[in-house]
């Protein structure tokens, strides 16, 4: 490790720019040295930006990046909207394969066949045979 660089902070915050043409510019906040990245999409600034930092910071590679994207609030509303509906969405997958589990087995073991309980929960036999088996 170099004598150059310093030592973490653990968080940084970072701007992200999307320029005209497309592509993005990443700012770290906060910092005595200004750090910049650039790249051609969020994904790629996003790396490019952490590898600056490696230049300047000993944690670096595993420090907390808090991203702070620059489009319009009207923007921004509906990609948390989307957010949070889309976590609701795999609670609500998660719990409905929990009772659809329990359901396939009480039928199952009051003597329903596969062919009947697929038929009752709206489901197919392999998807009945896979929930019983316990998988996927």
């Amino acid at each position: 490790m170099s004598d150059d660089i310093m030592p973490g902070k653990g968080t940084y915050t970072a701007l992200y720019t999307r320029e005209r043409d497309g592509s993005w510019t990443a700012q770290v906040q906060g910092h005595e040295n200004e750090i910049h990245a650039f790249g051609r999409s969020l994904h790629k600034a996003r790396t490019m930006l952490r590898e600056v930092l490696e230049l300047w910071y000993d944690d670096a590679a595993t420090a907390h990046i808090e991203d702070r994207i620059a489009i319009s609030p009207e923007l921004l509303a509906e990609i948390q909207e989307l957010s949070t509906m889309s976590r609701d969405a795999e609670e609500l997958l998660e719990a409905l394969g929990v009772r659809r589990k329990k359901a396939v087995l009480t039928l199952k073991r009051k003597g329903f066949g596969t062919r009947d309980i697929a038929d009752l929960l709206g489901l197919s036999q392999q998807r009945i045979s896979q929930i019983a088996r316990g998988t996927r």
